[in-house]
């Protein structure tokens, strides 16, 4: 992403440390902060925040999706997320129990409720490459509304 042409800046942010390491191991050079999400500010707001795997490890999904919209982008602003853990994907239903951390599971209808009691207005949702016994990944594109 940071080597695009209209990319001014990128970071990353992440609450567990070995995250970060590894991340500082793919990209020495890149900006990375270990925080947690629900305290960390951007410098200013940013016209894209992207999300991988971590919304449904949050006590509150609700008040981060309401941070993002509000703190961290800009009016017109993307929000791009992707996670693993939803009832429609079965298979992974058990992973609580099997790696010992918390995850809080949500329907698809009721992702896409939150996001757009957060103010989003939803560009796109889908499910990126499912396969035999695997829902997909449920994928969002969200979209600040402009003032």
């Amino acid at each position: 992403m940071k080597e695009r042409d209209d990319c001014s800046i990128a970071m990353g942010i992440d609450g567990a440390p070995s995250m970060i390491a590894n991340a500082l191991r793919v990209d020495p050079e890149g900006m990375y902060t270990c925080a947690d999400l629900m305290d960390w500010r951007p410098p200013e707001p940013v016209d894209l925040v992207h999300s991988m795997e971590v919304l449904y490890y949050l006590d509150d999904i609700q008040s981060m999706l309401c941070l993002i919209k509000e703190e961290w982008l800009i009016p017109g602003g993307i929000f791009a997320f992707g996670i693993d853990h939803y009832a429609e994907n079965e298979s992974s239903l058990s992973w609580p129990e099997k790696v010992g951390v918390r995850m809080t599971t949500h329907t698809e209808k009721e992702w896409i409720e939150m996001v757009e009691i957060a103010g989003f207005d939803i560009l796109r949702c889908f499910r990126s490459n499912p396969s035999d016994g695997w829902a997909g990944t449920l994928s969002m594109i969200a979209r600040v509304p402009s003032r």
